[in-house]
């Protein structure tokens, strides 16, 4: 998977254009893709997963301050991926 192509997509999701905190965003990125793979969740080369990162990378951003839940789109979207058999349980 392309982490610059979901920095990309993480960026515009949430209206940044500056490259000052893309250290920030990429470590982001990549804590959301280990902690997706702690749920089971292998992600692979698709446009689906790659949308899954950056929606859960998205997220975890706007709750650094907050604890918020897991909007339920995103928590339907890991809960199918276990279901339908693309996650290690």
């Amino acid at each position: 998977m392309d982490r610059e192509e979901v920095l990309k997509l993480f960026k515009m999701a949430l209206g940044f254009t500056n490259e000052k905190r893309d250290e920030l965003y990429r470590q982001i990125i990549t804590s959301g893709e280990e902690e997706l793979r702690r749920k089971g969740i292998q992600l692979e080369d698709t446009a689906e997963d790659t949308m899954l990162l950056c929606d859960f990378a998205a997220w975890k951003y706007s709750n650094l301050a907050k604890q918020s839940a897991m909007p339920k789109n995103l928590l339907y979207r890991i809960r199918n991926r276990k279901i339908g058999g693309r996650a290690d349980v």
